[in-house]
C-alpha cells in the first residue's frame, strides 16, 4: 500500500501542477476577491501536498496539531468553495459529453483520496509521529 501512496502523490503533483499552469485560463478574474482565493487555494494545495508527501514516504513534517489545522482549513476552503460556486443545472449536467464526465468522475476519486490521506496523515498515523519522538530523544 505505501507504493499506491507514493505514485499517488506524483499523480497529484502532476494534476496540482498542471492546474495552476491552467488556473488563469479556467478563471474570471472580477477583482482582488479572487486573487486572494486564488492565492489561499494555492498555499492550502501547496500544504496538502506536503502532508500527502509526508503520509506517502512515512516522515513526520512539523507537528500532529498543525496538520490537524491545516486539514480542518482545507476541509472548510473545500465546503465554503462548493457553497458559494454557481450552481451547474440539470440541462448542463445532461449536455455535458462523457469526456468531460469521465474528467469530473476522475477528479472526485482523486480528491476523496486526497481527502483520505491527509485525514490519515493527521489523525490516525501514530506510528509516523512516534518515530518522530523516538529519533529526537
Amino acid at each position: 500500500m505505501r507504493n499506491f501512496w507514493k505514485i499517488y502523490f506524483y499523480v497529484l503533483l502532476g494534476v496540482t501542477v498542471t492546474f495552476y499552469a491552467y488556473y488563469p485560463f479556467l478563471q474570471d478574474f472580477d477583482g482582488p476577491a479572487t486573487i486572494r482565493k486564488g492565492v489561499l487555494q494555492l498555499i492550502l494545495d501547496i500544504a496538502g501536498l506536503i502532508g500527502v508527501y509526508g503520509f506517502a514516504w512515512r516522515k513526520p513534517i512539523g507537528s500532529t496539531s498543525m496538520w490537524r489545522v491545516i486539514v480542518i482549513g482545507i476541509l472548510l476552503f473545500e465546503v465554503v468553495s462548493w457553497l458559494t460556486y454557481p450552481y451547474i443545472s440539470i440541462e448542463d449536467l445532461l449536455t455535458i459529453s462523457w469526456r468531460w464526465m469521465l474528467v469530473g468522475t476522475l477528479a472526485v476519486v482523486v480528491t476523496i483520496v486526497y481527502y483520505i490521506a491527509i485525514f490519515r496523515y493527521a489523525y490516525l498515523s501514530k506510528n509516523i509521529w512516534d518515530a518522530e519522538v523516538e529519533v529526537s530523544t
